[in-house]
């Protein structure tokens, strides 16, 4: 069975990002680099480089170009937003058979873009190691290997959105669930109206996504809605409770509906929720009131906090903004 020599393992499969802007790091990528030996060997040094790019599709106002088969050809503008290289042996060893660990720690400014894939742009990291041995040869022979990283942005941890109305002398209380939505998961919508009994004629809900991509000397501006349904059917009309809770279904990211917020300044996605009551009063009118609040969208394997960090990481460490 084929063993690959070279290989970047991290400690946690997601790097999280801060949503408040810092200028000192407060986030750790942790790792090792493995070398598994077949045979004794020497290593000179070993290294880990994580590069950071942003692409964005037409860049400048630049047409898209025909080909002779008459075929688009897309243009994507490429721009590197960090690249750090961090030296994990600098010495060298020797090493006998078996498998070898090499810890280390990058230091993650919050400054930094969470990864992005949308339609027309996305923000990618990678871990590159490489590893120096001696060979045959009269120089040392280089053993490469990559790894994707993902750096997800964490929620807020503002107070949840709550909104308050009066319908005929009556006090309405709309209360979400959380500051946030994740992918995937549920919309928790809570609707208080103390000891009075209200009529609901319609509820409707729609969450709003806007993206805006910008270039050099171009912007591009996408929005659509999506309408979300309760689990399960409300008749119409509905007698209010003192406290009804409807849970109401988010697509995921397989949906394509739908992406995480983000808070990059060339790819930007936002998002807004839009509900609307409308109730039935006793001389038979309407009267309608609203909720518009903007949220964040997270994908749906973020936690809510932090890892627990070690007050002593493994050295050595790296600072990147």
């Amino acid at each position: 069975m084929f063993c690959k020599i070279l290989s970047v393992v991290l400690v946690e499969k997601v790097a999280y990002l801060q949503t408040h802007t810092q200028d000192t790091p407060s986030t750790l990528l942790r790792g090792v680099v493995r070398l598994a030996l077949p045979s004794q060997l020497v290593v000179h040094a070993i290294t880990v480089q994580l590069v950071g790019t942003a692409k964005t599709l037409w860049p400048g106002g630049t047409a898209p170009t025909y080909t002779l088969l008459n075929v688009v050809a897309e243009h994507w503008q490429k721009q590197t937003i960090v690249d750090c290289t961090l030296s994990v042996l600098e010495r060298p060893i020797s090493l006998i058979k078996g498998t070898h660990e090499f810890p280390f720690a990058i230091h993650l400014s919050n400054r930094l873009s969470e990864s992005i894939e949308c339609r027309y742009g996305r923000v990618s990291y990678k871990l590159h190691g490489e590893a120096h041995v001696k060979s045959m040869l009269p120089w040392p022979r280089q053993l490469h290997t990559k790894l994707p990283v993902e750096l997800v942005r964490l929620p807020p941890t503002d107070c949840v959105p709550s909104f308050t109305n009066t319908v005929d002398d009556t006090t309405v209380v709309i209360t979400l669930g959380s500051s946030h939505l994740r992918l995937g998961d549920v919309l928790l919508l809570t609707i208080a109206t103390g000891a009075q009994q209200l009529t609901l004629s319609s509820l409707t809900v729609k969450l709003i996504e806007r993206q805006k991509i910008s270039t050099s000397s171009r912007c591009r501006l996408f929005s659509h809605q999506v309408t979300l349904f309760p689990d399960r059917c409300l008749d119409a009309p509905c007698p209010l409770e003192e406290t009804m809770c409807i849970s109401y279904p988010i697509p995921g990211k397989e949906s394509l509906l739908l992406h995480a917020s983000t808070t990059n300044s060339t790819m930007r996605v936002r998002h807004w929720l839009d509900i609307a009551l409308l109730f039935l009063l006793p001389d038979n009118t309407t009267k309608e009131i609203k909720m518009y609040t903007p949220i964040m969208v997270v994908p749906n394997n973020v936690c809510d906090i932090l890892p627990a960090y070690q007050l002593h990481s493994p050295r050595p460490t790296y600072e990147c903004h």
